[in-house]
């Protein structure tokens, strides 16, 4: 990965992927790292994600590590972020290290977080238990 500063060793090795070919509708979670190839309506919160120039992600992303070569819209959450130079972001990105390549497109608003300030990034257990939550509460108001 491109951000070589992570202190942090994770039990997951293998990325989820998603495919040129997949769509994936509604919140994709992941302990580790997710691959997109293909597209996400929804949000993405992840230890790292990486979307490839064919990706798409329409929804917000909490990720400590993400980078952008293909086109997101909705807002990022970070403490890495790298947009190369087919990276298009149309929305808020808050982080704390950027790096923008020449040719990147940023629609949007940049929020730097300082060194001292905490980005939290929930874990797996508490982003299950949020989205639980919401079910059920969606579910009441049916």
């Amino acid at each position: 990965m491109i951000f070589k500063n992570s202190k942090k060793t994770h039990k997951s090795t293998i990325p989820s992927i998603i495919s040129e070919d997949a769509k994936i509708q509604g919140t994709v979670i992941s302990s580790g790292s997710i691959e997109v190839a293909g597209q996400i309506d929804g949000n993405a919160k992840c230890r790292a994600i990486n979307i490839h120039k064919s990706g798409v992600v329409i929804g917000d992303i909490i990720a400590e590590d993400v980078i952008i070569s293909g086109k997101t819209r909705g807002n990022i959450k970070t403490k890495n972020i790298f947009l190369t130079e087919t990276g298009i972001v149309v929305g808020t990105i808050c982080y704390k290290n950027i790096i923008i390549t020449s040719g990147a497109l940023i629609d949007g608003k940049l929020c730097k977080v300082e060194q001292n300030q905490a980005i939290k990034i929930t874990t797996n257990k508490d982003m299950k238990n949020n989205l639980t939550n919401e079910l059920k509460n969606d579910k009441e108001k049916i």
